[in-house]
């Protein structure tokens, strides 16, 4: 096993460089909310002493190719240390939905967050993490090992 540190910085092509997406399900309907956010530190520990091993994928619902944090050969632990400042989180639902379905979630969300979320019945399913730009791997000695570059595909 070892340790390292993911990291991306604000740039200046692309203000932020990392995405949370929150996933809820109820009825077998599912809504994501994007927040995204100038820059993002995890702290990850693999199940070999081999640098994380990730993918350079095109990003469900944008123009991007990034990294899903999750999509690792090699993760067998991911914590979330910082985010950076963030922009207003977008909002994904399903055509299936009315507008005032849609406006009642929002609502939900802007009065109470996740909790008044979970009162109408909403389960949180997954939260993902999206990373672009580029993306510094440092290993426990705090010397970067890898720079990756996902809009170049440089891996």
């Amino acid at each position: 096993m070892a340790h390292w540190t993911v990291t991306t910085l604000r740039s200046h092509d692309y203000w932020f460089t990392y995405e949370e997406r929150k996933f809820w399900v109820k009825d077998g309907v599912t809504i994501f909310c994007a927040t995204g956010f100038h820059s993002v530190k995890f702290n990850v520990e693999t199940i070999n002493d081999q640098m994380p091993e990730f993918k350079i994928v095109s990003i469900p619902y944008s123009n991007l190719t990034g990294i899903n944090m999750h999509d690792c050969a090699n993760l067998k632990f991911l914590n979330l240390v910082e985010r950076g400042n963030c922009w207003h989180p977008t909002w994904y639902f399903p055509e299936s939905m009315s507008v005032e379905e849609c406006d009642s979630f929002e609502d939900a969300w802007e009065n109470g967050g996740d909790e008044r979320i979970s009162q109408l019945g909403w389960l949180e399913s997954v939260i993902e993490h999206w990373l672009w730009w580029e993306v510094y791997i440092t290993n426990k000695n705090g010397r970067t090992d890898k720079i990756i570059n996902t809009i170049e595909g440089k891996n």
